[in-house]
């Protein structure tokens, strides 16, 4: 099974400094939880090259952070030309929250 995240990436371009790791990873939930919003707000509106856009930045936000099952179903969904919409914001929510969770409690460990 795949790690949830893997720090990697921002452990190099931040040389290994915690305290601006975690700063990136709080701006991260802010960010992934806005676009998540306005995803749903697009698709309500079946404003169809707007969720296409909204779901590839969102595929972005879970490759920084190391995330290839968030990134595997962003790509799945943008393979299926946006169909079942339904399913992929259950999935890419509960992605999510079980990411933030993590980051979350990470957080509170290290303090």
């Amino acid at each position: 099974m795949e790690p949830l995240i893997n720090l990697h990436y921002l452990n190099q371009i931040t040389f290994g400094d915690n305290t601006l790791i975690d700063d990136m990873l709080e701006e991260w939930i802010k960010d992934t939880d806005s676009k998540i919003i306005l995803l749903k707000q697009k698709i309500d509106q079946r404003d169809l090259s707007r969720i296409d856009r909204n779901v590839h930045e969102l595929k972005t936000n879970f490759f920084m952070i190391g995330s290839v099952q968030a990134s595997r179903i962003c790509e799945a969904f943008l393979q299926s030309d946006c169909q079942n919409d339904k399913q992929f914001i259950t999935d890419i929510e509960d992605q999510y929250n079980s990411i933030s969770n993590h980051i979350r409690t990470r957080n509170r460990n290290d303090s």
